[in-house]
């Protein structure tokens, strides 16, 4: 946390702060990536940076789920999402924290809503941040029941032809009769 609090003194509101905040709600240390995230907020309105404060609610949005306060956590992720501009990487996190809220919630017919609101389909760009998109499309999908969904073209003649069990089975010249 002191490092985290050291980064944010400095102005820094970039890969290393998340990645810092990230290891702080990934270790359970809840407190101290609280106290963080509400300085960064608190930094964000001094400034009047709303991409900054975008980024502290997305993380707030996380850590309110993480303690089971999903009505504050979904009350931060729309906050997020409605101070960010479309397709930045703030903009994808908020959406994926919604999304989040809304799958722990129970309300999948809003969190498929939300996902979809990300805008990539099945095309997520290879680019480090967006693996939480991977992540929460899993996670729906799961929920959803369509965790194991099987291309339609999938079929036994497609399929790899099934072995010849003939080598594998016992039978008298193996045990030497």
């Amino acid at each position: 946390a002191y490092h985290a609090d050291e980064l944010l003194a400095a102005g820094v509101r970039d890969g290393r702060a998340h990645g810092l905040l990230l290891a702080l709600r990934w270790t359970d240390h809840l407190e101290a990536a609280e106290r963080v995230t509400e300085q960064w907020t608190e930094i964000a309105h001094r400034q009047g940076s709303e991409e900054a404060f975008a980024a502290a609610r997305v993380h707030s949005s996380h850590l309110n789920r993480m303690r089971g306060r999903l009505r504050q956590a979904e009350a931060d992720a729309e906050t997020a999402t409605a101070a960010t501009p479309p397709h930045g990487v703030n903009y994808v996190m908020a959406w994926v924290a919604l999304t989040d809220c809304l799958i722990s919630k129970g309300d999948l017919d809003a969190a498929q809503a939300a996902c979809d609101a990300i805008g990539f389909g099945e095309q997520i760009p290879p680019f480090p941040p967006y693996g939480g998109v991977l992540g929460i499309r899993a996670e729906l999908r799961c929920a959803l029941g369509r965790h194991a969904v099987r291309s339609p073209t999938t079929t036994r003649s497609h399929a790899a032809p099934a072995l010849d069990r003939k080598s594998t089975r016992l039978n008298s010249s193996h045990l030497g009769i």
